[in-house]
Order: structure tokens, then sequence, then C-alpha cells
């Protein structure tokens, strides 16, 4: 967990933190942060845990933008930078935060240094975006599933829920077993259960060696 006395914005944040105006708050794995706190639109700077940031539609259907660790702010950045465009977060697993009412976060805006601070963060996150925006232009299903697969892997093995893969990837599930299924028709991936194993790492790392040469030439 990262220690706010540390944190390079502590000497804005420290006379609200003192009058407990910026707080830690604690997100339970799974939970919403709509109902961290009374204020829709707070800001979340995460000193533990993961972020998943999603769009969800009136029908219900969910859409992967991001996923967030420590270090970023969390919460309706597009509302800081003057947009209507309003995602849902959720904790991915337990997560301590700092939390800051959008009064306050907007006084600290006003402060050159931490408005520099917090606006390279966001330009980070939209870099991302850009990055898989990239890659699903420019790769195949096929080619994004084996590098997701190589990326995850332990000791050769991958079981990771499918569901994290689909989202990331923003594939169907009956894409992901078509494609699954090619990958082991290629000699590159074994199914062992629910689990699956790289049989042949030289086909896998010569198959994917154009994306992860691209992601490389991102960093």
């Amino acid at each position: 967990m990262l220690q706010v006395e540390k944190l390079p914005f502590y000497q804005w944040i420290r006379p609200y933190l003192e009058n407990r105006q910026i707080r830690i708050v604690t997100a339970k794995k799974k939970e919403y942060f709509n109902g961290l706190s009374e204020d829709p639109y707070a800001m979340h700077y995460l000193l533990s845990g993961s972020v998943k940031v999603y769009y969800i539609a009136a029908s219900g259907r969910k859409f992967l933008l991001d996923e967030i660790s420590d270090g970023q702010f969390a919460g309706h950045l597009t509302k800081v930078l003057g947009h209507k465009f309003e995602p849902s977060l959720m904790a991915v697993q337990e997560c301590k935060l700092l939390y800051f009412p959008r009064n306050i976060f907007d006084e600290l805006l006003k402060i050159p240094e931490f408005a520099a601070f917090f606006y390279r963060k966001a330009a980070d996150r939209v870099y991302y975006t850009y990055q898989k925006l990239l890659l699903n232009n420019l790769f195949s299903q096929k080619e994004m599933i084996a590098f997701y697969i190589y990326m995850h892997a332990k000791e050769r093995y991958f079981d990771n829920p499918l569901t994290d893969l689909e989202e990331e990837l923003v594939i169907s599930r009956r894409s992901v077993f078509y494609m699954l299924k090619q990958l082991r028709d290629d000699g590159i991936l074994l199914r062992d259960g629910k689990k699956y194993y790289i049989s042949d790492m030289k086909k896998m790392e010569d198959f994917i060696e154009d994306i992860r040469a691209f992601k490389e030439s991102m960093q």
C-alpha cells in the first residue's frame, strides 16, 4: 500500500487530511464506487488494489474501458476534463483509496503543480486507450488471444477466467473458444481440464512476435 505521506502531492493535501475533508476509504471486492460517498463525482487516488472502468449501456451490457492500479486517479475523469461521459468503476479486489470531494479536488486543480501531476496521469490513461484501439485494428483476434495467454501464463499454464480475457479484448465467448481451438490445432496450446498449456513455446513466440514488438515499441 502506498504511504500517503510519501505521495508527490502530499504537501498540498495535508491540510485537508488533517480536517478529514480528504480521507482514506475502502472499496470491497466487486463493489462499485457509486456507494462509497454521497458525492457521485468524487475523485479517488488508489493506494492499493486495482479497479476496472466500465461503460454500462442502458441494456445492461458492459464494455471494459480500462483497468487501473495503485498510483492512479479513479473517478469521473471525463467530468474534470469537461465532458459528459460517465463510466462505472468496480474494485477488482479490496482497494484502499484517498477520497477527494469534488469541490476540494477542483480547489487542488488550481495549484499548478497538482494540476500538472493529475493531467499527466490522465494522459497516461488516454495513451493506454489509444494503444488498445491500435491493437484491435492492427492484429487479429487470434494473435491478441495468443499474446494475452502468453503474458498471463504461469509456468506455461493459463488458468485465468475466460471472462477476463473477453472483457480485456472485447471478444465474444464464441469467438474465444473458436480461436482457442485454432491455437490447439496449430500445436501451440493443449487443453488440460479448465487450464490451457503452451505446448510449443517457440511456435507461440513466433506467432506473437509482431504484436510483442508493437507493444514494446509503444512503451
